[in-house]
């Protein structure tokens, strides 16, 4: 019973991933291109959009959250603040 606590914690994060590789094959079957790295790099611009989407919409929440385990961040809360909105850049550019 307590894998099923665990795995119904991990579900949102589960469906995230199947809707982000859902969104891949359907791209993928648009410009008819099934290569590995065209799909990879699809999936990484999905996961850099959805996450850093998430990011910036508790953005004072994740920059204190982030100031703990970073390196850069522990130095810099503007680097906090601003990190989200990188990955959503890096996102877009993939």
């Amino acid at each position: 019973m307590k894998y099923y606590f665990k795995f119904k914690s991990f579900l949102p994060l589960i469906v995230i991933f199947i809707i982000i590789m859902a969104l891949v094959l359907v791209k993928a079957m648009a410009v008819n291109n099934f290569s590995t790295a065209s799909m990879m790099l699809d999936f990484m611009a999905g996961f850099f959009l959805v996450f850093g989407a998430f990011k910036v919409a508790k953005l004072s929440a994740f920059a204190e959250a982030y100031q703990m385990y970073d390196i850069v961040a522990k130095r810099s809360k503007l680097y906090a603040h601003i990190y989200p909105f990188i990955e959503i850049a890096l996102g877009l550019a993939f």
